[in-house]
């Protein structure tokens, strides 16, 4: 029973990170899509024709984590992408990263950020 309380605090910690991520955005500017809309990614979001798909995690990552997420995001931005498309919105580009608190090592292959950089990124 302890175990499904902790993992019920993990995704509820998880998901408040991604709704105040997701208010950052808005407040500049950045179309943001809800879960109920796509399902498939922890974040997405448009702006200047860049769609971006984002995996959230409140939590340092371990190293052997990544290509996991990686590989999930990968799919989960292929199907929000056609499936925004499908809606009527267009752009250029679909950029894939994983927002952590933070990581146990940077990832070679994936753009990664720690919640400070996304907020200095995105600001």
């Amino acid at each position: 029973m302890l175990g499904r309380a902790v993992g019920q605090e993990i995704k509820r910690k998880g998901l408040e990170l991604e709704e105040e991520l997701a208010e950052h955005l808005e407040k500049r500017g950045y179309v943001v899509f809800r879960r109920m809309l796509h399902g498939k990614a922890d974040l997405v979001f448009l702006k200047g024709g860049v769609l971006w798909v984002a995996e959230v995690k409140n939590y340092k990552v371990r190293s052997y984590d990544v290509p996991r997420f990686v590989r999930r995001l990968n799919r989960a931005a292929k199907a929000v992408a056609e499936r925004l498309r499908e809606m009527g919105f267009s752009f250029e580009r679909v950029v894939t990263l994983v927002v952590a608190r933070d990581f146990e090592k940077r990832p070679k292959k994936a753009i990664a950020m720690t919640v400070e950089d996304f907020l200095e990124f995105f600001k």
